[in-house]
Formats: C-alpha cells, sequence, structure tokens
C-alpha cells in the first residue's frame, strides 16, 4: 500500500479527527474509507449503490438465464 501526505486547514483536520474518534477508528483509518470509495466511483471501478441495489431485481433479465453468458 502507498503512502500519501496531503495537507488540510485546521478546521477540516479538526472535523476529521473527531468524526474518526466518533466512528472508533483511527485517523488514518477514517480518511482512507471516505476517500477510497469516492475515487473508485470517480475512476469508473464502481457502481453507484443505487445500481449495485438493481442487481437481480428483476428476476427474468436476459442475463440471468445461465444460456446468455
Amino acid at each position: 500500500m502507498k503512502r500519501v501526505t496531503f495537507h488540510l486547514d485546521d478546521e477540516t483536520d479538526r472535523a476529521a479527527r473527531a468524526a474518526a474518534a466518533a466512528a472508533g477508528v483511527s485517523y488514518s483509518r477514517w480518511l482512507y474509507e471516505q476517500l477510497v470509495p469516492t475515487l473508485k466511483k470517480r475512476l469508473g471501478e464502481e457502481w453507484p449503490p443505487e445500481v449495485q441495489q438493481l442487481i437481480g431485481s428483476v428476476p427474468d433479465f436476459p442475463l440471468r438465464d445461465p444460456s446468455c453468458q
């Protein structure tokens, strides 16, 4: 895993540290959990939650038929 250094203004840093403490995780872990899903979505590596919720919701969708794979 790569290390990254970036700068936050004091107010954002305080708010992020408070959010990490409230979540019961380290500051680094909290930042990771906020950043990575956002980057994946923006880079097109992850479908939005609205689309993910639709997976399997149409019982007769042709791609569910093994002969279509």
